[in-house]
Formats: C-alpha cells, structure tokens, sequence
C-alpha cells in the first residue's frame, strides 16, 4: 500500500513539474505577480476604510471618532479613489498584463497584444442600461472577475500567436507604427469581432429570462443527483450563469 501512495505521489509531482514549465503557468505567473503590488495597496486601502472610515467599525465606536468622519471627508474619497482604481479593475489590469506577457512569449507584439486584450475585456464588460446608455459590470472588473480577465487575454495572446507576424525591430522609426500595426491586424479584427458578438450575447442575457430559468432547472437537477462530479459541474455552470447575469 505504501508503494503504491508513493508511486501516486510521484505521478502527482511530475504532473505538477510539467504544469511548472508548461507556457500557459509561467504566463499567469508573472501577470499575477505583476498585478501583486496593486491588490496589496488596494487591500491595505480598503482596510482603512473598513476601520477608520465606517461608522459602525469597532475602531470608530471605541475611540468615538464619528465626529471626527464628518469632518473629514476629503481622506475618505482618497481611500475610495484608491481602492476603486486598484482592486476596483484589477481584471481588467489582469486582461492587459496576461495578454502583454502570452504575446512574448510567443515573440509577437506585446504592446498591441496588451491593448487588444485591455480593450477586448472591457468591451465584454459593458451593459446596457434601462435608459439605453452603457455603464460596465462591475462585478467583471473587480477580483471576482480575475479568472475571466485571465482567460480572455491568454486567448487574445493565442490569437496574436496564430494571426500575428513575428514582432519586428528591424523596421525604420517612421514605419514601424504603420508595420506593427498591419502585423497584428488580422489578430485585432478577430479578437474584437468575437468580443462584440460575446458582448451582444451577455447583453441579451442580461435582459433575458433564459438564465433564471436554466439556473432552475439546473439546481432542481443538482437536487436530485448524487454524483459528486455532476453536483460540481451544475453547480460551477448555475454559479458562472449568475454571475454573468
């Protein structure tokens, strides 16, 4: 028994040595790395807010500072201004900085990869008002939106690796910006005309009963099953539908 847990674990560790080295790791890697110092400041930014900035906090009720919050509220739309520029779009920092580092690693451009992928995310962001007018959803820009941040913009990378030419730094100064930009052309049409159609998609959803009433039917088939696996997939399919809606 225990030569075999052993031979288990060693499959494990080589399994998770090759996800080490693997492209798509060492990409989110450095674009969560990247992204650290900001969620670090927003986090600690967002604190002070919790404690010193809520009247209902445990510091403010302690040392009776509620006077204190009323006259000072310029320190508190700072916090704001802060938080909401740091954890605020950390997705959509995510999008840009995952789709900068997929396109070098690829050798493609990076600089257009990273706008493209900027772009692309906060395209899928945007909804449609009740007065017709757009406003983003914010639920996508902030932390819960990471993951789909990530996701959009290694395939955005991808596409600039199937699509795009090879970056060139030998081309003169006064067309390097026109060459750069036909390079990555067919990769920027693509990406951007997929996103419009996913953004149309979401939009309607947004204003569609059809997710309420999958997420039910979803839900009443999770309560009748007792497989695990089935149970994890409608619940991730009815958690992704909701957050989307």
């Amino acid at each position: 028994m225990n030569v075999k847990k052993q031979s288990i674990m060693m499959r494990l560790a080589q399994h998770f040595n090759r996800f080490q080295s693997a492209a798509v790791y060492q990409i989110m890697q450095r674009s969560l790395t990247l992204l650290f110092p900001f969620v670090l400041i927003g986090s600690i930014s967002q604190l002070i807010q919790l404690a010193l900035f809520n009247r209902n906090s445990f510091v403010v009720n302690v040392f009776h500072l509620s006077n204190w919050l009323s006259k000072r509220n310029i320190f508190q739309m700072m916090f704001d201004s802060i938080t909401s520029l740091t954890l605020g779009i950390v997705a959509a920092l995510a999008a840009m900085c995952a789709a900068r580092y997929t396109a070098k690693h690829y050798k493609r451009d990076e600089q257009l990869a990273s706008i493209t992928g900027l772009i692309a995310y906060l395209i899928l962001a945007l909804r449609l008002t009740p007065n017709e007018g757009l406003s983003f959803y914010s639920q996508m820009l902030e932390m819960g939106g990471l993951f789909f941040g990530l996701l959009v913009s290694y395939l955005t990378g991808l596409a600039f690796k199937k699509l795009g030419r090879p970056h060139r730094r030998d081309l003169p100064l006064n067309g390097s910006a026109v060459g750069r930009s036909l390079d990555s052309m067919w990769a920027i049409l693509l990406v951007l005309g997929v996103i419009l159609g996913l953004s149309v998609l979401l939009n309607w959803l947004a204003i569609s009963i059809l997710p309420d009433q999958v997420i039910l039917r979803l839900q009443s088939l999770k309560a009748n099953q007792t497989g695990l696996l089935f149970t994890l997939g409608t619940g991730l399919a009815a958690t992704s539908l909701t957050f989307l809606d």
